[in-house]
């Protein structure tokens, strides 16, 4: 299978890139941990693929408008 009809044939079947899927998956966890666990943001953030606590509080609030610390804090 070639890559243009993977790439296109998964936006057919779940409205998004393959990235942007993986993308939201990562940040589902990290949203799971930071209910679930006391770790770190900093750890948080490296478990599920970020390479630096700033690119993931970035990312993170990018996707859901609120930073990890403030999520945590608005479910405990």
């Amino acid at each position: 299978m070639s890559v243009r009809r993977l790439t296109t044939g998964f936006r057919a079947l779940y409205g998004t890139s393959v990235m942007e899927h993986h993308r939201r998956r990562c940040l589902d966890q990290a949203a799971r941990l930071l209910v679930e666990t006391d770790w770190t943001v900093d750890r948080i953030g490296h478990e599920v693929g970020y390479s630096s606590a700033s690119n993931f509080v970035y990312a993170f609030r990018r996707d859901r408008g609120i930073t990890p610390a403030r999520f945590r804090r608005a479910r405990s």
